[in-house]
């Protein structure tokens, strides 16, 4: 029981740590300009499309 308890509490700041690097990642490219998106691939819609 403990262990399975320790598992869900593990895989919660996991998903926590990806979430928050998701938001930093949409932010940072929330910067840059539209021709920097555009070298990329992406459009500024995109960026909180994708995340």
């Amino acid at each position: 029981m403990r262990k399975s308890f320790a598992n869900v509490v593990l895989a919660a700041v996991a998903a926590m740590r990806t979430k928050r690097q998701t938001r930093r990642n949409a932010k940072m490219l929330q910067h840059l300009s539209d021709a920097q998106l555009e070298d990329i691939g992406l459009k500024r819609a995109d960026v909180w499309h994708l995340y």
